[in-house]
């Protein structure tokens, strides 16, 4: 019992901790944050010279950015390569589940204020709203915006006839936001002058639960995918001119950048912290000379953790924005990514063209309160139904390959470009609606 109550101790100064230093920190408007950001970069720079040399990224369960990047091209007796590659997104909107665009935060639901406000008076004995719109629904239009830029990594060498190693990396650096306007529509209760009062309530609602940015300027890292791939190429096999596949069994290092407790805004680089595994298997036929097409299909699980987590005690409560701060055990939903595609080569003179189509289904996840002692019961029914998502995306693929030149030289890289889109064709619902542009090279040796 004595244990039991001193590990429930340590918990709690931990949450507090959380909430506490992060305000310390942004009153602080100088010194403390130059520094913090310098050693960061440093640390950054380190980083990418230690394994530049060992590292394509294929993160699929990110609903915010596409961390994918197409099938690496396969070259006949150069089995191994490394790709480097200039990346940019942005995004503005999300697909909710009826088909429709919303704000890219209210993928956690539809913000209210008097929802939060009852909250804080039942935890606190006070609330921000006066007493005469306590009771009322005034529901937010909350819109969002992420933009970034960054280079993602792919190696995969080659161990011998049928073995290969990869690793795959993202570096990045973005920008989201927040707006907030109230929905006059369904809150026709108002005054003219409630307005400009009721923004005032919601900003110190959002002071009172330690939500103190509604803007988040992150940079980082993406987690780390290592994989082993077994496989073979055959020639002159069914109908085809070379056949490779394999499959290839990996894990993920959660090393990328993660959603912090006091900015609603900020977005996980990766897996928010939560390492996994996954099974893929590829195949890409050669049906003619410069004529190809393939597919992957892959499916992802993230190992459960607890970890220190917002919590709504209402179930329409948007849990980015939840009163309660505390222990909670997820257990990550698996992911499906299915992919085919189709590319021209040397169309003229090493020009090529692809089409990819990449469909990825992310199962609900599950949560459980952890909390030793809950004073205020949360509902976390909603949390769940909000974390299954879909997305479709298009990518363009346009390169051009100097190997398919009559010149020789030493290297004979492909120079790429590509189009991450968006689309609505069988499973987008629950992601925000990015777009994605890639400018790099992939050398084979």
């Amino acid at each position: 019992m004595l244990l039991k109550k001193r590990k429930c101790a340590m918990m709690i100064q931990n949450q507090k901790s959380l909430i506490e230093v992060p305000m310390q920190r942004t009153a602080k408007h100088g010194f403390y944050k130059q520094g913090s950001s310098m050693s960061k970069k440093f640390s950054f720079l380190i980083i990418l010279l230690g394994i530049s040399q060992l590292v394509r990224a294929e993160i699929y369960d990110n609903r915010f950015i596409p961390l994918f990047l197409p099938q690496q091209f396969f070259i006949a007796d150069l089995p191994s390569s490394f790709e480097l590659s200039f990346l940019a997104i942005t995004a503005s909107e999300a697909f909710a589940t009826d088909e429709k665009t919303i704000g890219i935060p209210e993928l956690f639901g539809i913000f209210d204020l008097n929802t939060l406000a009852t909250s804080l008076l039942e935890i606190t004995g006070k609330t921000p709203l006066r007493s005469d719109l306590l009771g009322h629904e005034l529901p937010f239009f909350v819109n969002g915006r992420i933009q970034g830029e960054g280079f993602a990594l792919r190696y995969y060498q080659n161990l011998g006839c049928h073995w290969a190693f990869g690793a795959e990396l993202l570096f990045f650096k973005t920008n989201s936001r927040q707006t907030f306007l109230l929905d006059t529509q369904r809150a026709r209760h108002l005054k003219p002058g409630d307005i400009a009062e009721i923004e005032q309530s919601r900003r110190l609602a959002f002071e009172e639960i330690g939500l103190i940015e509604n803007d988040s300027a992150q940079h980082g890292i993406s987690d780390i995918d290592l994989f082993f791939r077994g496989g073979s190429m055959w020639e002159y096999t069914l109908k085809c001119r070379r056949i490779w596949a394999g499959l290839s069994v990996g894990g993920y290092i959660p090393t990328g950048v993660k959603t912090v407790l006091y900015n609603a805004a900020s977005i996980p680089y990766g897996g928010n912290g939560f390492g996994g595994m996954y099974v893929k298997g590829d195949a890409l036929f050669e049906l003619k000379e410069d004529i190809k097409v393939g597919f992957l299909l892959q499916i992802s699980k993230r190992f459960a953790r607890t970890t220190i987590a917002r919590m709504p005690m209402v179930a329409s409560e948007p849990n980015i924005f939840g009163p309660i701060v505390g222990p909670a055990h997820i257990n990550p939903g698996p992911t499906l990514a299915f992919s085919p595609y189709f590319i021209l080569e040397n169309m003229r003179g090493g020009l090529g063209v692809g089409l990819h189509y990449t469909l990825t289904a992310h199962w609900k996840d599950n949560w459980c309160d952890r909390r030793c002692d809950p004073q205020f019961p949360v509902d976390l029914s909603q949390v769940e139904k909000r974390s299954k998502w879909g997305s479709d995306y298009f990518t363009v693929d346009i390169f051009y390959d100097f190997g398919k030149q009559n010149t020789k030289h030493p290297i004979d890289p492909i120079l790429f470009f590509r189009w991450d889109v968006p689309a609505m064709l069988f499973e987008s619902h629950n992601v925000a609606k990015t777009n994605k542009i890639s400018l790099g090279v992939e050398i084979a040796y």
